[in-house]
């Protein structure tokens, strides 16, 4: 027990865990995980599918880290729906900034893996494929009884469940970090 180190959301620790994570040629069949962040039946084009594999094994291994990634972001400090939601959401946008208002990121190909980490099928992680909200909205008032257009982008009211082990959580650089992480610290080894 004590050998987990937080990390500060940033594109290296993302881009850290998504490259250990990633399945590569050597990876058993049996191993490999997949992983579509934004699927068609969710509302979206074609050229936004992009499946990729991951290991299980690693992502079973980076579990921790990538909970306490998830626990920095701006919608899991500031829950986007109401108390009474069955299961808690979290949109693009509220995946885009931390908890400190900041855009977390420098590229926006490390928010992408971040969702990718995060929503490898039939593994422990911290939120399910996103849903294009102008989609359904389409298909809610849907009149023509015709299926609307698949979006072609991301848009930042696109929603995603969150998993109930997502809480809150501070960057190890955050002056509050010490006293917090006293009081959370067995949560975590």
């Amino acid at each position: 027990m004590g050998d987990f180190e937080p990390l500060i959301l940033n594109d290296e620790n993302v881009e850290a865990i998504f490259d250990r994570c990633l399945a590569g040629d050597d990876t058993p069949e049996e191993d490999r995980a997949e992983c579509m962040a934004f699927l068609g039946v969710c509302g979206y084009a074609r050229e936004l599918f992009r499946t990729l594999y991951f290991s299980r094994t690693k992502i079973a291994e980076d579990r921790k880290n990538i909970y306490y990634l998830y626990g920095q972001l701006a919608g899991v400090h500031e829950p986007e729906d109401a108390p009474s939601a069955r299961r808690p959401t979290i949109t693009v946008g509220g995946c885009a900034k931390n908890y400190r208002g900041e855009t977390w990121f420098r590229e926006k190909k490390s928010l992408l893996m971040l969702f990718y980490i995060g929503s490898v099928f039939l593994c422990d992680t911290p939120i399910s494929g996103f849903t294009s909200r102008a989609y359904t909205d389409a298909l809610e008032n849907n009149v023509t009884g015709r299926m609307p257009e698949p979006q072609r982008r991301i848009a930042l009211d696109d929603v995603t469940f969150l998993s109930d082990g997502v809480v809150p959580t501070l960057a190890p650089d955050d002056p509050a970090f010490p006293q917090w992480w006293e009081a959370h610290r067995a949560e975590w080894e």
